[in-house]
């Protein structure tokens, strides 16, 4: 009855769909059953995926048919440590989505490290994120994927800086929310009115 459909690499690699792929979701809708994308890639806030599938000629609800690792993390930060202070090394659209829903960012003294894919970082970025996790602050991860599949060829994702990080610090993030694990999962049944 309910789909949970990757995106990037899975039905369009930039903004070129994958053959076959409009074409399947057609089918599901058409055979009155439903979809919701869920994507590891936290690099963007969910209205980046509305704006990029509407110019792919499709439009759809971000309510009920879009989930991302950011918005599973956010229900994690909120169920594990509500009203908690939170350190987010990810990008500015991300950032701003962790406000709005209620997230409090924190520079300086946060309470929760959270890693993001980042694509925007510097130096300085990295140099904080790295002391905060060498201190034992509790230490989230959005999600664990080593690469992010482009058009061209695969860049590295956060699990590559996980990597540097532990390298660093001698710490891995103590839990990781999207894909395969089960809080992504539980929040996009929860989106889709689903059971498991």
């Amino acid at each position: 009855r309910n789909f949970l459909l990757d995106m990037d690499g899975t039905v369009y690699l930039d903004e070129t769909w994958i053959d076959g792929a409009k074409e399947f979701l057609a089918k599901i809708e058409a055979t009155g059953r439903k979809y919701c994308f869920m994507t590891n890639n936290s690099s963007k806030n969910a209205m980046v995926y509305v704006e990029k599938l509407h110019r792919m000629g499709l439009d759809i609800d971000p309510d009920t048919q879009l989930v991302t690792s950011g918005h599973a993390t956010v229900a994690y930060l909120k169920k594990h440590f509500p009203g908690k202070k939170v350190y987010l090394f990810g990008n500015q659209v991300l950032k701003d989505e962790f406000t709005d829903r209620g997230i409090l960012l924190e520079e300086d003294d946060p309470d929760v490290v959270v890693t993001a894919f980042h694509t925007t970082f510097d130096y300085q970025d990295l140099c904080k994120l790295c002391d905060f996790v060498r201190e034992g602050r509790p230490f989230i991860g959005t999600h664990p994927d080593y690469n992010c599949p482009t058009k061209t060829g695969f860049i590295p994702d956060i699990g590559s800086l996980h990597a540097y990080i532990h390298a660093s610090t001698g710490r891995m993030p103590g839990y990781i929310v999207g894909k395969p694990n089960k809080e992504i999962i539980e929040y996009a049944l929860d989106v889709l009115g689903g059971e498991a």
